[in-house]
């Protein structure tokens, strides 16, 4: 089972926690919601998201999604997948907690280590 990863922030979860699917702001303003291979979080948390310690990582299930996904270049950094539309709840096989450290900069956590990829 391959794996992707989608950062955001635990309000965000949690207003959709009763839902049967998740997305993303993106989606509206760009067609898909943005994700990450698990060698692509810290740079993209360390990018867009230093200093924040209200977030968590939602772990995905590529197979079981329903949405569309494509690995597409994101702006010049390289290839990332991008899903097209809701991800069921059945998809997100668990959420992990996602802090910084003391100056601000995010590392891999060790339980997304462990996912197979």
């Amino acid at each position: 089972m391959t794996r992707i990863f989608h950062i955001t922030t635990r309000a965000e979860w949690e207003s959709q926690r009763e839902q049967n699917s998740y997305s993303a702001a993106s989606i509206e303003s760009e067609g898909f919601i943005h994700a990450s291979r698990a060698d692509q979080i810290a740079d993209t948390a360390n990018r867009i998201f230093a200093g924040r310690d209200d977030l968590i990582i939602l772990v995905i299930d590529v197979d079981k999604l329903t949405s569309p996904l494509k690995v597409e270049d994101s702006y010049g950094r390289g290839s990332f997948p991008h899903v097209y539309g809701p991800i069921t709840k059945d998809a997100i096989l668990s959420t992990v907690d996602f802090t910084c450290s003391s100056d601000g900069t995010f590392t891999l956590p060790i339980a997304i280590q462990n996912e197979p990829t």
